[in-house]
């Protein structure tokens, strides 16, 4: 029996001068000699038995790294799993060298690459026949090196409490079975995964490492194309569930009204330049169905003054409800409109007296983010990133980044299907859409090119399964895209596809913590000025459409100018093109506008 040992630096060197150092290596093997080099602590061990005819076997290659070895052996053959559910042995054939790469041939017709990269890192590239699901790899660890599964991805963490931690990052489909010391390779359909080792730090290092280890590359064009089949999609289903004679809309197992789909369906009409037709239907949908209407779609459809009463009057009880979801363990809903913070600024000015902002703080400062579910965690994410832009004084948003992090980051996963955010063990449609939106806007905010890449991916991922009517499955396993479950009605998830979209929101009338009243509405305000003397708003929206406002905190004040004249108030506004109401007892104006130009503007003389 002869053992070959073999190793070499990894080290800049001039790309002639590592060739020569490669052929050394190559001439060593077939003359037996032990050759000592090194390369950034890479070494190769060979083993070859005499065979027929005098001729060698490879018997063995075992590659060292820091103390992680990988073994690809005829005795302890590598396992291959194909897609008809049959395990076939892969044992080493040949080992060549270049100044490129190692190249490992294999039985079965795989092949492993050992290719070095740039900086601190290396990768094993394997390919396979595209028949082959998964490929199992047995590994060891010496010296009295320590490894651990990364923050629940397919991630070993080798030396994790040194200063010298490094990773192993497999494909997003594989698994690390630790105590076995075995590395079950998820194979891509083509029958290619990539191993990459490499020593970043932090926890949203590690993701980056393994993200982009996955070679992922998902461009604006395609996140455009992705949203843009299923708001298409979306809006002739809302047209097509939509029965005129009863004006409701049928879903999956009943028909009705749900206000999320009149808000969707609205939004959209606005962006499609088809508004007016559509809420005059709005309009005869609420006469026949008032009680389906409330304030979260009134600056479409209006019934300001009796909608906006209902709801200041649960107010408290929807905060309530809120914030007991974000405790751990409880059930977590994503919410769309309104959201936490659009119920926070309302309670500041609604007799609140920071109560509720209280409770938040309260909430924030015992935060511990490894007991949020993802859900949590993306609604106060989406928390966060609204007051950071309106209100910065509001809250403390320090806890930000745990919560990426600790919960978002390790809740991604890679599938046959593309990349989700995974909870208990599922790929989540309306999860995946709502931490696309998040890093998106974030991204945006930052200038973050990692959370902007994983955005992109997130929504083709996850819209590439539009069905009929824009409807997409709820869930499926994260290692069988195939078996999904349950329906997400496009409208459920549209403000994280569309989150610009004209959909209701809070703004408020002043930044910072100290809120003296806020709007309601479906608009962007280029401008708003609050004095002691008056309150200007300007807001545009296309000539002759309406739209309806519900402006709070708005003090007695002794003139009200629309279209630049004095206007009078009267509770019977709503029966009029335009018109508005004001009650001084809580300091509320509602406003019904048509515009007669594209920029207008509310002037109050205090």
């Amino acid at each position: 029996m002869i053992e070959v040992k073999r190793t070499w630096y990894r080290l800049l060197l001039p790309v002639g001068y590592l060739f020569l150092l490669f052929l050394v290596v190559l001439l060593s093997f077939s003359g037996g000699r032990v050759l000592t080099s090194s390369w950034h602590g890479l070494t190769v061990h060979t083993r070859e038995v005499p065979g027929p005819e005098g001729l060698s076997i490879l018997e063995e290659v075992r590659i060292d790294y820091h103390g992680l070895s990988l073994r690809f052996s005829r005795k302890t053959p590598l396992e291959a799993s194909t897609d008809s559910g049959g395990r076939l042995p892969v044992i080493p054939l040949s080992f060549t060298a270049s100044s490129d790469e190692l190249t490992l041939e294999a039985s079965e017709g795989v092949r492993i690459r050992i290719i070095p990269s740039v900086g601190d890192s290396l990768r094993i590239v394997l390919s396979a026949p595209p028949r082959m699901t998964r490929l199992t790899i047995p590994f060891s660890l010496s010296g009295g090196l320590k490894a651990q599964v990364a923050e629940d991805l397919p991630i070993l963490a080798l030396n994790p409490s040194g200063d010298d931690q490094y990773y192993l990052s497999l494909p997003g489909t594989s698994r690390i079975l630790l105590e076995q010391r075995i590395l079950e390779v998820g194979l891509s359909r083509d029958g290619n995964g990539t191993l990459t080792l490499g020593a970043p730090s932090g926890g949203k290092a590690v993701f980056a490492f393994w993200y982009r280890s996955q070679n992922r590359s998902i461009t604006p064009r395609q996140v455009a194309a992705a949203i843009q089949q299923f708001v298409d999609s979306a809006y002739k289903g809302w047209q097509s569930r939509l029965l005129p004679d009863r004006l409701v809309w049928s879903y999956e197992t009943e028909r009705g009204i749900h206000e999320e789909t009149v808000i969707a369906y609205a939004a959209e009409a606005i962006r499609r330049n088809t508004f007016p037709d559509v809420v005059d239907t709005l309009a005869r949908m609420r006469e026949a169905h008032p009680a389906a209407f409330t304030f979260l779609s009134n600056p479409y459809v209006g019934n300001l003054q009796r909608t906006s009463e209902a709801f200041f009057q649960e107010l408290d009880d929807l905060l309530e409800a809120y914030l007991d979801s974000l405790s751990p363990g409880a059930p977590s809903p994503l919410h769309t409109v309104p959201d936490l913070y659009d119920l926070l600024v309302m309670s500041r000015t609604l007799g609140g007296s920071g109560r509720w902002l209280s409770r938040v703080q309260g909430l924030l400062s015992s935060l511990d983010p490894e007991r949020l579910s993802p859900a949590q965690a993306l609604e106060l994410l989406r928390l966060f990133h609204r007051v950071r832009r309106s209100s910065p004084a509001l809250l403390d948003t320090t806890p930000i980044e745990p919560l990426f992090d600790t919960v978002l980051y390790p809740a991604l996963t890679l599938t046959d299907e593309g990349l989700f955010v995974a909870s208990g063990g599922r790929a989540d449609i309306r999860l995946s859409l709502a931490a696309a939106a998040i890093l998106s806007m974030e991204g945006a905010r930052r200038g973050d090119p990692l959370m902007e890449e994983v955005s992109r991916d997130l929504y083709v991922s996850s819209l590439k399964l539009v069905g009929p009517s824009g409807t997409l499955p709820a869930s499926f396993p994260v290692d069988d895209p195939r078996q999904r479950e349950g329906i997400v009605f496009p409208e459920e998830v549209y403000p994280f596809v569309m989150p610009d979209a004209p959909l209701p929101h809070i703004v408020p009338l002043l930044q910072g913590e100290d809120l003296t009243g806020w709007v309601w509405t479906i608009l962007k305000f280029p401008r708003i000025s609050v004095s002691e003397t008056e309150l200007l708003m300007e807001f545009e929206f296309p000539e002759g459409w309406i739209h309806h406002m519900v402006i709070q905190g708005v003090r007695p004040y002794t003139r009200l100018e629309i279209l630049r004249l004095t206007w009078r108030t009267t509770p019977v506004f709503e029966i009029y093109p335009m018109g508005a109401y004001y009650t001084p007892g809580n300091e509320t104006l509602y406003v019904k506008y048509r515009h007669r130009e594209q920029k207008e503007r509310i002037l109050v003389t205090y």
